[in-house]
């Protein structure tokens, strides 16, 4: 909440480029926006692929609907509750997934805008050195604040992402050999759109917190640059 505070007051609605609160709502709102498209897309993969074994076999072989073998299914009602309960927990999980994700994104975000109205401020000499440099500590103590707590959780959720990245990838490439040694090829393209989506979503979850990260890292080595250039011309002046 202090940084979301302190990046909307260094924006104002008449400015431009990365000090215009405009575009900061923009940004913040796709990156929620994108969240919920996440969670919806990679609910319609997971839709799919049920679908496929439901296609593909009967309702009294839940094994191949992905559940144990020693479970006793005795009716139709009976697999479909099977079913919705396996469907409320992997958007449960997805939930959580993203709900971290989002958050993560969403501050380095604010801290992009921080770092590059600051540098923009200061090349401008629109903001005296000295407010400039309690802004800088202010700034570095929201990107550790950031390191600690959030990057920790979002490195190890990425090893999640990537295996099933992976996974999906490993999918599809076994779906496209075996294409036709199924009974039902409806069944065999609910599978393969499955896995494709399944492999986007997990793709592009696992690279958002990684392209974030690499943005905050520039706009601190740009920060870094325009100070040495003032410093230099102190000098030189």
């Amino acid at each position: 909440i202090f940084l979301m505070q302190k990046t909307f007051i260094g924006t104002g609605a008449g400015n431009r480029g990365y000090l215009s609160q405009k575009k900061l709502i923009t940004a913040v709102q796709a990156i929620f926006y994108s969240g919920i498209a996440w969670i919806f897309l990679n609910f319609i993969a997971s839709v799919l692929g049920m679908f496929g074994r439901l296609i593909d076999c009967t309702w009294t072989e839940p094994w191949r609907l992905g559940f144990i073998s020693w479970m006793s299914v005795e009716s139709k009602a009976e697999m479909w509750v099977l079913i919705i309960v396996m469907w409320i927990g992997f958007l449960a999980f997805d939930l959580v997934n993203i709900a971290v994700t989002v958050n993560y994104t969403t501050q380095c975000q604010l801290v992009i805008v921080l770092v590059r109205g600051l540098t923009e401020k200061v090349r401008d000499k629109t903001i005296p050195l000295e407010t400039a440099m309690k802004q800088i500590f202010d700034t570095g103590k929201a990107i550790d604040a950031l390191n600690e707590q959030m990057a920790i959780a979002v490195s190890v959720m990425e090893f999640n992402f990537a295996s099933h990245s992976i996974l999906c990838l490993h999918s599809f490439f076994v779906l496209q050999s075996g294409f036709g040694l199924l009974s039902n090829t409806n069944a065999e393209v609910l599978f393969v759109l499955s896995a494709i989506l399944d492999f986007i979503m997990w793709t592009a979850i696992a690279l958002f917190p990684i392209i974030q990260a690499a943005r905050v890292t520039n706009a601190c080595q740009s920060q870094i640059k325009t100070a040495l250039e003032i410093r230099t011309d102190r000098k030189s002046g």
